[in-house]
């Protein structure tokens, strides 16, 4: 126990002394000291002391107490190292080299253990871009841009080769230039509406992107903003785009079929240069102008075997013109062969065309309109112990627009269901025990007098027995309840509370008439049981405030009834 008790003082005394050693070197420069096992804690020391005890964040001056064990019979303890530099390299030296399983921070932005880094602020995006990117880079795995960020700053994610998602948050309105390009592992992008402009390269050379949603707040994509995305194989360009710059999509190798929209006024030089497998642009404008090598080097240029621009029939004219001597012979005219099968969603129906339709719009399909709901079809009969479905669907096209539960047929009228509640009520008509050898299948007897046309339910409630007189089976009967008794309550608390109140009212006022009828109740004493009464009821609960409304009640009914007079006429036969 002695030898046991030395040694947890021996650990402690280590420990304060190393502490006492960081503080000194932190604020007085102390020079480096290495301090002997000896010295701390004595000799013959076996085993006892920690490893290593350090607590420095990354930046602040280092101090590690260490000891290497040899056969558990001598342990040295050695501190050294314990220096302040105000060196920016070696301090960023030092952050890199402690955040390996450690969440790192910066104004406005954090990188936890998992590689996901959130960025809070403008300010968070700008310390990132200064003081974090260039040494963290590398762990970012998720980014999380929330929308108090108005803008991404120029090369903000440049080359975080293991980024693989990014969400901006509903807030963001502009991409500096080249933010994410180099991001090689990055797979999908959406961006929210909230986005106007996209500098150049944003995405440029993100080599395992495959999907794109841009924003609808863009007018314009500008130049080499998703050049060399060489896996990009779906991009969405919603209405609104009005010019795709220079070389926007060029080398999307990917890139099969792109549908530019109704908006769109111009598309600049080498825009889609060299997407060896795009075979096919489906264009919804009116057209465009283009410029030298928009399309050079596309898949439908190269192969020949079909025009891949299509057209609006009524447009291919105009297109062959204002393209004359470039693209006009890849021009195809688009004519629309309608589906007969309908389309639906849960409020219209159109019938569709080709994969390569140049309308979008659902509402300017062939027979758009609006779903009219038809008289309803009993899709599951109900039986004697479970419910069935009627089902209401689109006369036109037969979408489904809704279902009705039919109650079964062996429960009673008003409860759809043929099992019993909690409380033992609903369920299905009880058998008559009487009913002997001539009952039917439901334990019901077949015969039964004209003048006993009641039985009663499981509820203890009187029904109507509608029966056949000719002696057929009466499992068909239909019950019906009948109006000779009382309703029964589900809940009876509030019942009771009230008229326990009542009568508590009641019995204080014959005794307050009985008590005091000699004197009455003069208006002070009125106002004084009153106070009283209000302060007794806002010290207690729900219960006592229910008391005290009770209490004045029958106070200020006495009061006004009684009290009052009885307590004049007794002033003016007995005086004060």
């Amino acid at each position: 126990m002695r030898r046991r008790k030395r040694n947890i003082f021996q650990k402690t005394a280590a420990i304060l002394v190393s502490g006492l050693l960081c503080v000194s070197a932190a604020f007085g420069g102390v020079e480096p000291i290495t301090v002997e096992a000896e010295e701390v804690v004595g000799a013959g020391n076996e085993a006892d002391i920690a490893d290593t005890v350090s607590g420095n964040e990354p930046g602040s001056p280092k101090a590690e107490l260490s000891g290497e064990q040899a056969d558990r019979q001598a342990e040295e303890i050695a501190l050294a190292d314990n220096t302040v530099s105000g060196n920016e390299a070696a301090a960023r030296e030092l952050a890199e080299n402690s955040a390996g399983d450690t969440a790192v921070s910066g104004v406005g932005w954090e990188l936890d253990t998992d590689g996901t880094l959130t960025i809070n602020s403008d300010e968070g995006m700008r310390d990132w871009k200064d003081n974090g990117w260039s040494i963290h880079k590398e762990k970012v795995r998720n980014v999380i841009i929330k929308d108090s960020v108005g803008t991404i700053v120029h090369w903000a994610f440049q080359d975080c080769v293991n980024m693989i998602s990014v969400v901006i948050s509903d807030g963001v309105r502009e991409i500096g230039s080249a933010a994410f390009s180099g991001c090689d592992s990055l797979l999908t992008v959406t961006m929210p509406d909230s986005i106007v402009f996209l500098y150049g390269n944003v995405f440029d050379s993100c080599d395992s992107l495959e999907s794109v949603t841009l924003s609808a707040g863009l007018e314009s994509i500008s130049g080499r903003v998703f050049g060399g995305c060489i896996n990009l194989k779906q991009v969405t360009i919603p209405e609104g785009i009005k010019e795709i710059g220079d070389n926007a999509f060029s080398q999307c190798s990917g890139l099969e079929t792109i549908i530019l929209p109704k908006s769109l006024e111009k598309i600049g030089a080498m825009a889609f240069y060299d997407c060896v497998k795009l075979k096919k642009v489906i264009m919804l404008s009116d057209p465009p102008g283009i410029e030298n090598l928009t399309f050079g080097n596309c898949g439908f240029v190269t192969d020949g075997t079909a025009p891949g621009i299509v057209v609006s029939e009524d447009k291919a004219e105009e297109y062959r013109q204002k393209w004359a001597g470039k693209y006009d012979q890849y021009i195809r005219a688009h004519s629309h062969s309608w589906e007969t099968a309908w389309t639906s969603n849960p409020f219209h129906h159109w019938h569709e065309c080709t994969a390569e339709c140049t309308i979008i719009n659902i509402a300017d399909k062939d027979g758009y309109a609006i779903h009219t709901e038809d008289a309803g079809t009993i899709t599951k009969q109900p039986t004697q112990t479970e419910s069935g479905i009627k089902s209401y669907r689109c006369g036109v096209c037969g979408y489904e627009m809704r279902t009705e539960t039919i109650p079964a047929v062996g429960t009673a009228e008003g409860n759809g269901s043929g099992d019993r509640d909690d409380k033992g009520e609903g369920g299905e008509t009880p058998k008559n025990e009487n009913a002997g050898s001539n009952s039917g299948e439901n334990g019901i007897a077949n015969n039964i007098p004209a003048e006993k046309n009641t039985i009663e339910d499981i509820t203890g409630n009187n029904v109507a027995v509608h029966y056949d007189s000719s002696g057929s089976d009466i499992s068909n009967a239909k019950t019906q309840p009948v109006k000779d008794r009382e309703p029964k309550t589900g809940d009876s608390t509030r019942t009771e509370l009230y008229a326990t109140l009542a009568m508590v009212m009641g019995l204080t006022y014959l005794l307050l008439y009985f008590t005091d009828r000699r004197h009455g109740m003069t208006e002070e004493t009125k106002k004084e049981l009153v106070s009283k009464l209000i302060g007794w009821a806002r010290q207690g609960g729900y219960c006592r405030r229910l008391a005290a409304i009770a209490a004045i009640f029958v106070l200020l009914a006495y009061y006004h009834g009684i009290g009052k007079k009885i307590a004049l006429e007794w002033k003016e036969v007995y005086g004060e």
